[in-house]
C-alpha cells in the first residue's frame, strides 16, 4: 500500500458469532481484508478520537451514535441488522475529510491483495 492511498470503499461481512471480515478497497488499486472482533471497533473509534484532539468533539459525537446503532442492532435475532450499522459507521469513516489515519492491522489476521474488483460484488 502507498502512502498516499485512501480508502476507495469498505464492505463488512460476517464471519461467525462476534467475527467479522472488514474488506477495505483502497485508492490505488490494493485492498486489505482484517478480521476483527466485537472489541476491535471500539478501540479503532477511541483511537481517531485520540489522534485528533483537534476535532474530539465532533468525532466522538458522530463516533458514539453509530457506536450505539451497531449496539441496538446487537439486540436484534438478525445479525446482518449489525452488520448493516457497521457498514455505515466505517463508510461514514471514509466520508469524514481527509486524513492520514494509520490503522492498526496487527493479528487477528490481515492480509494486503492487488483486487482485481469489488469484493464481495457480482
Amino acid at each position: 500500500m502507498s502512502s498516499g492511498a485512501c480508502v476507495v470503499e469498505v464492505w463488512v461481512q460476517l464471519v461467525s458469532c462476534g467475527q467479522v471480515e472488514v474488506r477495505t478497497e483502497l485508492s490505488d488499486g490494493s485492498s486489505v481484508q482484517l478480521k476483527r472482533t466485537d472489541g476491535d471497533l471500539p478501540r479503532m473509534m477511541k483511537r481517531l478520537v485520540d489522534d485528533f484532539p483537534d476535532e474530539r468533539d465532533t468525532l466522538s459525537a458522530n463516533l458514539l451514535a453509530g457506536l450505539l446503532r451497531v449496539r441496538a442492532a446487537e439486540q436484534t435475532s438478525d445479525p446482518e441488522v449489525k452488520i448493516v450499522e457497521v457498514n455505515k459507521l466505517l463508510n461514514s469513516l471514509i466520508s469524514l475529510p481527509h486524513k492520514t489515519i494509520l490503522f492498526d492491522v496487527t493479528p487477528p489476521t490481515h492480509r494486503a491483495t492487488q483486487s482485481d474488483g469489488s469484493p464481495g460484488r457480482s
